[in-house]
């Protein structure tokens, strides 16, 4: 059973059951853990069926879920040729459709835009942003004049900062968007390779931007989009060692278990991310109630699977909004996300705020040799922790290093995954919640506590 864990010393047991775990969380029966056939809804389910099989107290009153929502766009199809039908480029290898796209046949000849304009643009924003946003909007007006119905391409990969050309194109999109201009869409040209997948929550586009490689650009692009947009409910799914009472302190370890679902019926598996930070916390809820049952920890020991993450920290936002003063005794937070290699060592975030915390974290993986390296950097907005950091929780947010694990990818799949850190990283995290549960005063200053 994947729940009969043995012991935190048994690392080929515990590798092999971080695999089991992340392989089943990331298999298309999850559809990605998204918003497309209820993906992120069966892997929550399936999240409080684990914390119930292991012995672990609701989190929130009676219920192990805490719903929220917000809407989204669901891209349930997508096709794109090169007008002429000889052609058909592939989803994910040529190109992406960026998600708030509305349903519709977007075609015309593909037109490039002067990116030696891009600094200009962008000097003319800063120095007056009303006068520089009237003229992209005088200069996209004239284009859609010029050429109706028509792509413009944005070779991003020679712009030298790809960064300056990306605020004028949005706003010139918003423009044409907003003046409903006859305008097809616009490619952003990213030079040989895609970048990563993203979400855009709580908007839909009538005029698309397409991500798309250097190689493959065409002279006419045909783009068809089946969309759907609308509400989700979301769930975080929370568990604690023991029934929460009013006088209870608390220690946390969180992961975002959402990732990018799918985009038409290309999956995005998401098995560094995040299922691989989920499988770690799923173990140590086991792991620390074995350990509570051979001495009972003061501090309640409590474990929180986010969802909403990739689409903007939505799940642990809404947590903290809603615990409310509870978030203040919280001892410290542990946050997991990206936990599929660890051969280059382990990035502690915040280690550089609360520097005599990293320390003794440093001392008791000296003791242990649990991993075998534990580096230190400042303040991240990008996880989970930081809603709870903006509230004054200590916290430190984990994540390997190494590997080629792929991000926001449909390759980011188990079998590009070592696991090489995770059964040392689930020793030391015993060890640490243990001295954080015992040690009277957090070598915690108050000026650490404030976010810069």
């Amino acid at each position: 059973s994947l729940l009969t864990t043995h012991s935190s010393d048994d690392p080929v047991h515990l590798r092999r059951v971080l695999r089991q775990l992340v392989a089943y969380l990331s298999s298309k029966e999850f559809a990605g853990r998204g918003y497309h056939r209820l993906g992120a809804y069966r892997a929550a389910h399936w999240i409080r069926w684990w914390f119930v099989q292991a012995g672990l107290a609701p989190m929130f009153d009676t219920s192990y879920f805490q719903f929220f929502s917000f809407s989204i766009n669901r891209i349930l199809s997508v096709a794109a040729t090169d007008g002429s039908g000889q052609h058909t480029f592939q989803p994910a290898e040529d190109y992406w459709v960026m998600t708030p796209v509305s349903s519709g046949e977007y075609e015309g000849p593909v037109f490039p835009l002067p990116v030696q304009s891009c600094p200009k643009w962008m000097e003319a924003l800063k120095k007056d942003v009303n006068r520089g946003m009237k003229r992209l909007a005088n200069w996209i007006e004239r284009f859609s004049q010029m050429h109706p119905d028509a792509w413009l391409v944005v070779h991003l990969h020679e712009a030298g900062d790809a960064n300056v050309c990306r605020e004028p194109v949005m706003i010139m999109r918003n423009v044409a968007d907003q003046a409903g201009l006859p305008f097809a869409g616009f490619i952003w040209c990213t030079g040989e390779t895609l970048p990563p997948y993203s979400l855009k929550p709580d908007v839909q586009w009538n005029i698309p931007i397409v991500l798309m490689r250097h190689p493959v650009i065409p002279k006419r692009l045909q783009l068809r989009v089946t969309s759907e947009y609308g509400p989700v409910e979301v769930a975080n799914v929370g568990a604690c060692l023991r029934p929460l009472t009013p006088q209870d302190s608390f220690i946390f370890f969180v992961a975002h278990y959402d990732h990018l679902g799918q985009m038409g019926e290309v999956i995005f598996p998401g098995a560094h991310d995040n299922a691989s930070g989920t499988a770690m916390i799923l173990m140590l809820a086991v792991l620390l109630k074995q350990e509570a049952a051979r001495q009972p920890f003061r501090n309640n020991v409590c474990f929180v699977a986010f969802g909403g993450e990739e689409a903007g920290l939505r799940g642990s936002t809404h947590f903290v909004k809603q615990w409310g003063a509870r978030t203040w005794r919280i001892r410290f937070l542990n946050n997991l996300d990206l936990w599929g290699t660890g051969e280059e060592g382990v990035m502690v975030v915040n280690g550089k705020v609360f520097p005599r915390m990293f320390d003794q974290l440093v001392r008791l993986n000296r003791q242990c040799h649990c991993v075998d390296t534990l580096r230190a950097r400042g303040i991240s907005r990008r996880s989970d922790h930081y809603p709870f950091q903006v509230q004054q929780v200590p916290s430190f947010f984990y994540y390997t290093l190494g590997g080629n694990p792929g991000y926001h990818v449909p390759s980011d799949t188990v079998g590009r995954l070592s696991f090489y850190a995770g059964p040392g990283m689930l020793r030391l995290l015993t060890l640490w919640t243990r001295w954080l549960d015992t040690i009277p005063q957090l070598p915690i200053a108050y000026e650490e506590l404030l976010v810069r």
